[in-house]
């Protein structure tokens, strides 16, 4: 870990204060960093979900940073204190409005598929503690490239790039009230069309079936949407109903 990261890491969880932290980076020189070009595919993701899955809040970690593209730390924060009466529910998937601004990193809303919403609890365990448990169970790439993994994912399933970035947080500062609007109802109406596919790579397809490609098997996950009406499927609409 850089100083860098480390200073962002005690700014993030109120252990030091922003006026020191921004002392502290006028003093650090920002190294050039290489090129990271490293996303992992479709079978790894699912293989290293398997070693991991058995670890609740692993697992719960896990499939919100796949799903919903957001950064682990912005994970932590999260599970630490969502309330739950803050969540927007759709069709087949909810979002969460967190209006989190950190420096250069925007995260707008939170999106989720069902079958991962349901699955949320508190998280308390630490930062450090959460990713040695999940380096201990040998896992082939760091949880951040799940953030790449989403990203493909979302493209190879015809999503806008520019929706995609807002999905992922990566929205202008400088946005105007109306294109902000526009683009959170862009990213509604896409990121209904890809949840259940999430959900079924996540909890049907099995890891021999995986391909080395999200294109490579689009087709078979194009098959879901047979039982979807807009966007709905029958076991998420049931699960919607269960909630009310």
């Amino acid at each position: 870990m850089t100083a860098r990261v480390y200073l962002r890491f005690l700014e993030q969880y109120d252990m030091l204060q922003n006026a020191i932290v921004l002392k502290y980076f006028k003093v650090l020189k920002n190294k050039e960093s290489k090129k990271d070009f490293f996303v992992p595919i479709d079978e790894e993701v699912i293989k290293t979900f398997n070693k991991i899955k058995s670890h609740s809040a692993l697992r719960l970690i896990y499939l919100i940073l796949a799903t919903s593209g957001v950064r682990y730390v912005e994970c932590l924060s999260f599970l630490k204190d969502y309330d739950k009466d803050k969540f927007t529910v759709h069709s087949n998937y909810v979002s969460y409005n967190v209006s989190e601004l950190r420096h250069t990193k925007n995260i707008n809303n939170i999106y989720l598929p069902l079958f991962v919403y349901n699955q949320l609890k508190p998280v308390t365990n630490s930062y450090h503690c959460l990713r040695q448990k999940y380096h201990l169970r040998k896992c082939s790439f760091s949880l951040k490239y799940l953030r790449k993994w989403q990203y493909n994912f979302l493209i190879y399933n015809s999503v806008p790039e520019s929706v995609a970035d807002f999905i992922q947080g990566r929205a202008n500062r400088s946005i105007s009230a109306n294109h902000y609007l526009a683009r959170s109802q862009q990213a509604d109406f896409w990121y209904a069309k890809v949840c259940d596919k999430l959900e079924y790579l996540f909890s049907v397809m099995q890891p021999q079936k995986t391909s080395t490609s999200s294109q490579a098997y689009l087709g078979e996950l194009n098959s879901v949407n047979s039982v979807t009406i807009r966007g709905e499927t029958n076991e998420s609409r049931n699960i919607r109903k269960s909630k009310h």
